[in-house]
């Protein structure tokens, strides 16, 4: 299979989650890998990526590089900061590889991020990076770098598992700055 893929696919699921508009600009698919443009939209936000690589042969891991611009994501929607309208606006870059969810390992960087509640109230963090990867004894090591928090996460867990913690930390953090109001832009 080699194809050249152009086009808006609407009403269409990615990842488990359903997207109200899928463009594709100049996607090369073969039958292991694709890469070009990619811009998504739906209710809870927007997103645009360019130099979207993905690869996904048998006999190696895969690996997915993107970098573009998230606009309007709505963290709520997304399980990120339930209970709480907080949408996100950055720049954003990936790297990974492996071939489940569980086994990722590689970098995803967010910058220039201003997150912002419908209460108009706003915050921006220049850089926020996530580091997935395995120690040499085989525990899963998630580092989590940004201008106001650095945290490394180890041991025994899924992603799922971690994903609620950092939930309640985003959350947690989230009152925080709700009742810090130096950290908060106009």
């Amino acid at each position: 299979l080699h194809a050249e893929v152009r086009g808006k696919f609407t009403n269409t699921e990615l990842l488990g989650y359903r997207i109200d508009l899928l463009e594709t600009t100049e996607i090369e698919i073969d039958s292991a890998s694709f890469r070009g443009d990619l811009a998504m939209s739906d209710r809870q936000g927007n997103a645009s990526f360019s130099v979207v690589q993905a690869s996904f042969p048998k006999d190696r891991p895969h690996k997915i590089v993107a970098s573009g611009d998230v606009t309007s994501i709505d963290l709520d929607h997304y399980g990120i900061l339930p209970g709480d309208s907080v949408f996100l606006t950055g720049v954003a870059t990936v790297r990974l590889s492996g071939d489940s969810l569980e086994n990722y390992t590689g970098r995803v960087i967010l910058g220039q991020n201003k997150f912002k509640r419908r209460s108009q109230d706003s915050i921006t963090i220049k850089r926020f990076a996530l580091k997935p990867q395995f120690t040499e004894a085989g525990r899963r090591l998630i580092q989590l770098r940004s201008d106001i928090a650095n945290m490394d996460l180890t041991g025994d867990f899924l992603y799922k598992e971690a994903i609620a913690v950092a939930s309640r930390v985003a959350t947690e953090l989230n009152l925080y700055i709700r009742n810090n109001d130096s950290l908060l832009n106009d």
